[in-house]
């Protein structure tokens, strides 16, 4: 495709630098993800009518939290919420919505992301706000019927994210062998594709088990690829900002 583009490349060319960048982003090569989704936003904005602008502003977002720059991915969702009032883009709220959960999850803000994920029916999100807030068990109660689905339609990278939210839910209530089954499908699906940030951005609860899977000799390989990336990963702090000015419109 890029090859193709040209040079200076064609608008069109902003899927394929966007399509690389969430390759680099899952691999968790931030500088890279960070370089194609400005060049996607860049030639996409030279394009009418297309979502293109609003999905760049959401993975900036995404490379912000995982750089804890709470206020950056802040603004960022509020330009994608913008980009999609502007350009009557209304059906990608949800997605809008998942992102800001997942940054007021990030502020330990469990109030407001609550009801934002029920409004949107967003189950990954509802497992997510209430495995932070300390209640697995309606944790599991909402993701392990959505993991049931996504593995009857084979969606990929919904399984994987509900097989690591239910192995969370698992190993805070004391399920371990029900989490390091969980927790060995979950590798299985990532590693093919060199998958990282998706247990990284999970956290702590996933940090531990899968040490605890290396303890156990666990037969994937990718443990060792996993447990480095997270000796990586800088401390996350808890410290309030103020997100006045970037507060959701949603109505």
């Amino acid at each position: 495709m890029l090859l193709s583009a040209g040079e200076p490349p064609l608008p069109i060319a902003c899927e394929a630098h966007l399509g690389l960048a969430r390759i680099a982003y899952e691999r968790n090569d931030l500088d890279t993800a960070s370089q194609h989704t400005h060049k996607s936003l860049d030639l996409a904005i030279q394009i009418e009518n297309v979502n293109t602008p609003l999905f760049c502003e959401l993975l900036f977002s995404k490379i912000d939290l995982a750089r804890m720059d709470i206020q950056g991915a802040a603004e960022e969702i509020a330009r994608a919420e913008q980009f999609a009032r502007q350009n009557n883009f209304l059906h990608h709220l949800p997605e809008i919505a998942a992102a800001r959960i997942e940054l007021l999850l990030r502020n330990g803000d469990t109030e407001k992301a609550l009801p934002l994920a029920k409004e949107f029916d967003l189950p990954l999100r509802m497992a997510s706000v209430y495995l932070a807030q300390k209640k697995a068990s309606q944790a599991l109660e909402v993701v392990q019927p959505y993991r049931q689905q996504a593995e009857a339609r084979e969606w990929g990278d919904e399984l994987l994210q509900a097989d690591l939210l239910e192995a969370m839910a698992c190993q805070s209530l004391g399920k371990d062998k029900e989490a390091l089954a969980l927790l060995d499908e979950a590798l299985t699906l990532a590693e093919p594709a060199g998958l990282i940030r998706s247990f990284i951005d999970r956290g702590a609860l996933i940090a531990q088990l899968l040490t605890r899977a290396a303890r156990q000799k666990t037969k994937s390989p990718y443990l060792a690829t996993l447990l480095a990336a997270f000796e990586q990963e800088p401390q996350r702090t808890t410290d309030e900002i103020s997100l006045s000015a970037v507060q959701p419109q949603f109505e």
